[in-house]
């Protein structure tokens, strides 16, 4: 596993960790890495292939969606149902107030990731435990209880914890700060950046309307052409919300036909609220480091030694 920044684990920086080329620009995606009822109703509108909105719940994004050059926008206004798809993952965190769910990511079985999160965005909290595996075994377990305008972060394996508050960085605001963990480990779901294997490669893909988690979804197959992604080149499927634009399944078959990546959901809850007694973080019996400290020592930090054994997969 590459070196991981702990604090904004959001989709587009997981590609980067899977060693995955996207060979789209989306320079408000790029931002985001520094920062972060089902409604059928759309808050935004197209208008000359561009999407308008007054403020979204992502602060990272701006008001308008961000095409790269003028041939992307023609695009869109020829294929508007396809490109509605894109949109509405690109801004689903306007459709989600809130959720709940378990996923896994990954090349493999054995070298993955594992997250259970809740995430209440109208009340600005988020619990989540990212398992990190490797060789088929837990290297690294990370708790996160982000509420608002302090966080904590655990490790139990090494039994340490810290605090994080706004004021750790000079001139950083709440809003800021929560960019930063409202999204911890439930972003690759709840506002996906695999919009981009979409976007601009509409007759690359369909689609067809089904029902999956109880709920109405499009379910795409296709295909991702080198310029698009030369790691991921080959086939594809993917499962997203039509009513919030989450993502609910992805799997790349690579030129082979087989999963070379996967990012598959074990259940999912949106709008549904969550039960306020699971912003909860128990780290009695662990020590309180320094936010440096506990950075420095996750496995994947630079300057961390490599962990010799692990927890066997189940």
């Amino acid at each position: 596993m590459k070196k991981w920044i702990p604090i904004v684990v959001i989709t587009l920086l997981a590609l980067i960790l899977a060693g995955i080329k996207i060979y789209s620009t989306y320079p408000e995606a790029v931002t985001s890495l520094f920062h972060n009822n089902e409604g059928t109703n759309s808050p935004s509108s197209i208008n000359k292939g561009t999407v308008t909105k007054s403020k979204h719940r992502d602060s990272s994004k701006g008001s308008t969606f961000p095409f790269n050059t003028e041939s992307d926008k023609q695009l869109a206004k020829k294929y508007p149902d396809k490109f509605s798809i894109v949109n509405k993952m690109y801004y689903a965190w306007d459709y989600i107030h809130n959720a709940q769910g378990s996923y896994q990511w990954g090349h493999s079985k054995d070298e993955m990731n594992q997250i259970n999160f809740y995430v209440d965005f109208d009340h600005h909290k988020n619990r989540a435990t990212n398992k990190q595996y490797e060789n088929g075994k837990v290297v690294e377990t990370t708790d996160v209880l982000f509420n608002r305008d302090s966080a904590l972060l655990k490790r139990p394996e090494q039994k340490i914890y810290t605090k994080d508050t706004p004021k750790r960085i000079r001139g950083q605001s709440v809003g800021d700060f929560e960019d930063q963990y409202i999204g911890m480990f439930n972003q690759m779901v709840t506002s996906s950046e695999w919009w981009s294997l979409l976007f601009s490669n509409y007759t690359n893909w369909n689609y067809k309307e089904g029902t999956q988690f109880g709920m109405p979804v499009y379910q795409i197959k296709g295909t991702i052409p080198s310029n698009v992604s030369e790691d991921l080149q080959g086939s594809f499927t993917m499962v997203v919300s039509k009513n919030t634009g989450a993502l609910l399944d992805l799997k790349c078959y690579g030129q082979k036909n087989r999963v070379i990546f996967f990012v598959t959901i074990g259940g999912i809850r949106i709008n549904k609220g969550v039960d306020p007694k699971v912003f909860h973080l128990d780290i009695s019996g662990n020590k309180q480091v320094s936010f440096k400290e506990y950075i420095d020592r996750s496995v994947n930090s630079t300057s961390a030694p490599k962990p010799s054994g692990g927890v066997n997969t189940p």
